[in-house]
Order: C-alpha cells, then structure tokens, then sequence
C-alpha cells in the first residue's frame, strides 16, 4: 500500500512521523494581518485530515515555535481544524507584524494510507 504525501509549491513541507504528521513551513516577510494556508485533499484510504498552526518569532527566538490557541470555555486549548471530508480548503491564519515564519502541521487519519495532499501559503 502506498504511504500518504504531502507536497506544497509555496513552502517547505517535510514529514515528521513516517507517512501521518507532516510540516509545511512558510517564511513571510511581507505579510498585511497574516496568511491564507489552503490545502487540497484527496482522501484515498484517509478519513480525517486535522491541521494546526504555530508561528516563530525571530526577534524572541529562530527556532523555538509559538502555538495558536483558543478557549474552549475556560481552558487555553491548541486550535485544531478537523478536515471529515475530502476537498479544497482555504484556512486564514492572522499574524501579528514580527510573526515572521507560520508552521503548520498537518496531521492524517491512517498510517500507510493513501491520502495525497496539496498544502500552500499565500500572504494575505
């Protein structure tokens, strides 16, 4: 069986477990409030796509990633997008100014699945 794949045209995307959690780094030096990720799924044998994004500072640190959270009633949660149906999406993720690089990862349902994934930036 053939393992997931994610490509990207606009970014660095690299695998980060064999064939089910993925990075897809942009480097944005000309940002206006943030960036749009849009991500084209074809499911194959996957069921789920969930995507999370973090951002790196470079005048706090060049390698150290901040998360994007939400409340979930009171408690700070990591904000998540859960993909259930295969197609093309399009998620704006704000930016403040000194937000200089966006990463997001981009995880799948099944290992040694047969997902194909399409994932780009485009400064907003």
């Amino acid at each position: 069986m053939a393992d997931n794949v994610l490509t990207s045209t606009t970014a660095v995307a690299a695998a980060v477990t064999t064939d089910t959690v993925f990075s897809v780094t942009y480097p944005t030096y000309n940002h206006g409030e943030g960036v749009i990720f849009y991500i084209k799924w074809t499911a194959g044998t996957t069921t789920a796509v969930s995507i999370t994004f973090a951002t790196i500072v470079p005048i706090l640190s060049s390698t150290v990633n901040y998360n994007t959270i939400s409340l979930s009633g009171s408690t700070v949660v990591k904000t998540t997008y859960i993909l259930a149906a295969a197609g093309n999406y399009r998620i704006p993720v704000p930016l403040a100014q000194a937000e200089q690089t966006v990463v997001a990862t981009v995880t799948v349902t099944a290992t040694g699945g047969t997902g194909v994934l399409v994932c780009d930036f485009i400064d907003n």
